[in-house]
């Protein structure tokens, strides 16, 4: 059943506080120990500093609309510029400011 879930509402909560052995959608999940490792350190860098840089994650840079860079938090945790431009620019059709 866990499985069928996927990507759920509250999901990150067992990575941001470094707890991924209980809940049954990352219990024994492969690298998931490592990516909680990684993101709680993130979010208490930028609960101490305001910013999320720490030794656990590459460099990210402040988001800009010009850039649009996004950290992507997974297995290798990488920064990409304007990810799903396609799907933002349909979107930004359907959605008005």
């Amino acid at each position: 059943m866990a499985a069928n879930l996927r990507a759920h509402h509250a999901m990150d909560l067992p990575f941001v506080f470094d707890n991924v052995d209980v809940p049954d959608t990352t219990a024994g999940a492969p690298g998931a120990r490592e990516l909680a490792a990684r993101i709680s350190a993130t979010w208490i860098a930028f609960a101490r500093s305001g910013t999320p840089d720490n030794s656990a994650i590459p460099a990210w840079p402040s988001y800009t609309t010009k850039e649009r860079a996004t950290m992507i938090l997974d297995t290798a945790c990488r920064v990409a510029h304007d990810p799903n431009r396609e799907m933002r620019l349909l979107w930004s059709r359907v959605v008005k400011n």
